[in-house]
């Protein structure tokens, strides 16, 4: 059976997976993992797979690694040499078991940047005299004055900000990167490592952040009423459904779809209806007979009887409403 049945199979297999990883269409958007056991000999066993988008896995190879450290950074080189043999700009994703070495080996070989890591970048820069002043010396000479901003987490449009000044200064990044490399953390190196995935990724954010950033402005101005909160979220709702097309990678269109969705159900709340039909803009689209305004009518006296108004008094304001 050895000589004749399994050959034969892994033959026909290693021939199936090197047509996947030809396919142009197939074999991109991967995602790298590996894992670790120990054998009845005590040998320490390393595993790389690839998982493609529509879920197909590959077994890359087994390995007895028994014979070296098992460091962060020995595995990490293992890791990064894989994915240079099939192109790194191929892989978005890297999934280890959570055992110390691999968690920073991981940190180390991670192909997908995060917040985290654009932060690191600007961070390191705006506190480096040297790599500060030579990034701002090269993007003067191309005409930009505007220099990297760092965050607040609990600011959104902070992060917004961030993100727009590390594209806006890309060619001086790449620059600094390839001549003043020494100048560089391993952190900010790591993170423009593969700079077209990382500036793809922040293109991307940006222009899924851009609505939800003018929306921001817009309500926190001081003469917007809270109408102004629900109309917005339809605002959101179209941008949204345009943005869906921008977004390359599944999962993530997947998470901001459900994500909006769970925020767009606190506006369907008969406070928010009420505003609405107070604002001017709308005043007639209701007809006194229609359900959602009983609705709104009980929603202005239950607000009005809790702000200590006497029974007489919500009637002169449900009078108003009607007129209204």
């Amino acid at each position: 059976m050895r000589g004749s049945v399994l050959d034969g199979l892994y033959s026909e297999v290693t021939l199936q997976h090197a047509a996947w990883l030809a396919d142009a269409n197939l074999a991109r958007h991967l995602t790298l993992t590996l894992d670790r056991w120990s054998n009845a000999r005590m040998e320490s066993i390393y595993s790389f797979n690839i998982i493609f988008p529509d879920r197909r896995m590959i077994l890359l190879k087994s390995e007895d690694l028994s014979t070296i450290t098992h460091s962060g950074e020995n595995i990490a080189g293992l890791v990064i040499a894989l994915m240079e043999q099939y192109g790194p700009k191929r892989f978005v994703g890297l999934v280890t078991v959570n055992a110390k070495n691999m968690v920073n080996a991981q940190s180390s070989a991670e192909a997908v940047p995060t917040l985290d890591r654009m932060q690191s970048v600007v961070t390191f820069i705006r506190a480096s005299h040297k790599p500060l002043a030579l990034l701002k010396d090269h993007a003067a000479s191309r005409g930009i004055k505007r220099m990297l901003v760092t965050s607040n987490k609990t600011r959104f449009t902070s992060v917004h900000a961030m993100l727009e000044s590390v594209l806006r200064l890309r060619d001086s990044l790449m620059w600094l990167v390839k001549e003043h490399r020494g100048l560089l953390s391993a952190t900010v190196l790591a993170a423009l490592a593969e700079h077209e995935l990382f500036f793809l990724a922040l293109s991307q954010l940006c222009h899924l952040l851009t609505p939800f950033t003018l929306v921001i402005h817009a309500v926190q101005s001081d003469d917007a009423p809270m109408a102004d909160v629900r109309r917005y979220w339809y605002f959101l709702a179209r941008q949204m459904d345009s943005l869906k097309a921008n977004l390359t990678d599944p999962g993530f269109k997947a998470h901001c779809i459900a994500a909006f969705n769970r925020r767009l159900q606190d506006m369907h709340n008969p406070i928010c209806h009420l505003a609405l039909f107070l604002h001017p803009w709308y005043r007639g689209t209701v007809s006194k007979s229609d359900t959602a305004y009983q609705s709104i009518r009980h929603t202005a006296a239950s607000l009005w009887h809790n702000n200590s108004k006497s029974r007489e008094e919500t009637q002169k304001l449900l009078g108003e409403l009607d007129l209204y």
